[in-house]
């Protein structure tokens, strides 16, 4: 089972609430395994006055879902699937949280070394509406 280094690049919106767009880079690493692309990466926290904490990714994707398991800092499993609706825990050093993602466009493209995929769906936390968000993630140097 090969594994090659890749740069992962997320942009996220929230066009209710504001016209910035988040980006942010991690490396991490990629692997194909049972039909599906397989990165893991860790993610770090900074807040004023402590140290950094860190959450360690897990994404899977495949033909129709992109799902993104956190362990650590923040703990939870965000499963993104055109028109479904997915419940998990968010958990954080602050508290835990019912989180509720209704996708409501999913689109993966996988051309040479590149993956894409373009998520839009709506977020709740302990069943009150949150916001639209979308996600634009791009993976380069998968082998």
């Amino acid at each position: 089972m090969k594994q090659s280094k890749v740069q992962i690049t997320m942009q996220s919106t929230q066009p209710e609430l504001s016209d910035e767009t988040m980006e942010t880079v991690y490396i991490g690493h990629y692997k194909q395994l049972a039909g599906k692309h397989i990165i893991t990466y860790d993610e770090f926290f900074e807040e004023e006055g402590t140290s950094p904490s860190k959450s360690t990714n897990l994404m899977k994707i495949d033909e129709n879902s992109v799902q993104i398991t956190k362990k650590g800092a923040i703990t939870t499993k965000m499963q993104f699937e055109k028109g479904k609706k997915h419940l998990d825990m968010y958990q954080t050093p602050y508290g835990n949280f019912e989180l509720a993602i209704q996708t409501e466009q999913l689109s993966i493209q996988i051309t040479g070394q590149t993956i894409e995929a373009e998520i839009s769906y709506y977020l709740s936390l302990n069943g009150a509406a949150v916001s639209q968000c979308n996600i634009h993630i791009e993976i380069n140097g998968i082998k």
